[in-house]
């Protein structure tokens, strides 16, 4: 990579699925890490594409679905906290006359539907891009030192990252359903913690 004159790298997976259950990909903190690792050795920032449509038998993916408020941010959240720099969300639409294909729609479910209004998902991007905007300057600045994860979480992660002792610097443990990226920032510890569950508050 570093010899292709890419400046960042970029990374799309939904990790929501089941219409009727709240399930999560066994290996998304998994792909998170390994794509973390990666960007850390090649000195390069990486940016997560954010879950807001379902899946589509035409696309291959008919068990992802349309996320929920809570499950945007957890999305947002968990790559934020695994290092991500930035996120970017789909908000690609289809013409109306070939929108829907053999009854199933696609291409409806994004920031914008196939009519050009804003959907329910656009207001939650809005609120997630405001939240993010009043610390991106130390989130931008600081460097990944690695994750911890306690409860009863809803995904495995297998990366080297993962802090097994729940303890980072002056912090010296995690109860509930966590996630708490750990980084340095110019010197000093901070904290990125995540509530580790897509159906509780």
């Amino acid at each position: 990579l570093s010899d292709t004159g890419v400046e960042y790298l970029s990374f799309d997976k939904y990790p929501i699925y089941g219409l009727f259950t709240n399930k999560v990909s066994a290996d998304w903190f998994t792909a998170l890490g390994t794509l973390n690792r990666v960007a850390l050795e090649e000195g390069k920032p990486w940016m997560g594409c954010v879950q807001v449509g379902g899946g589509s038998v035409s696309y291959g993916t008919p068990e992802a679905r349309v996320t929920t408020e809570g499950e945007m941010k957890w999305d947002v959240n968990t790559m934020l906290a695994i290092g991500a720099k930035g996120i970017t969300y789909y908000i690609g639409v289809a013409p109306t006359y070939f929108a829907d294909t053999d009854g199933e729609q696609i291409n409806c479910y994004s920031l914008v539907n196939i009519y050009g209004e804003k959907t329910p998902l656009w207001y939650y991007a809005k609120d997630i891009n405001e939240h993010i905007k009043a610390i991106d300057h130390v989130l931008l600045n600081c460097d990944y030192k690695g994750v911890i994860i306690t409860g009863n979480t809803p995904a495995v992660h297998y990366g080297k990252d993962l802090i097994k002792d729940n303890s980072f610097r002056d912090l010296n443990g995690v109860t509930g359903n966590a996630l708490v990226g750990c980084f340095d920032y110019n010197g000093k510890t901070a904290l990125y913690v995540v509530n580790n569950s897509i159906t509780e508050e």
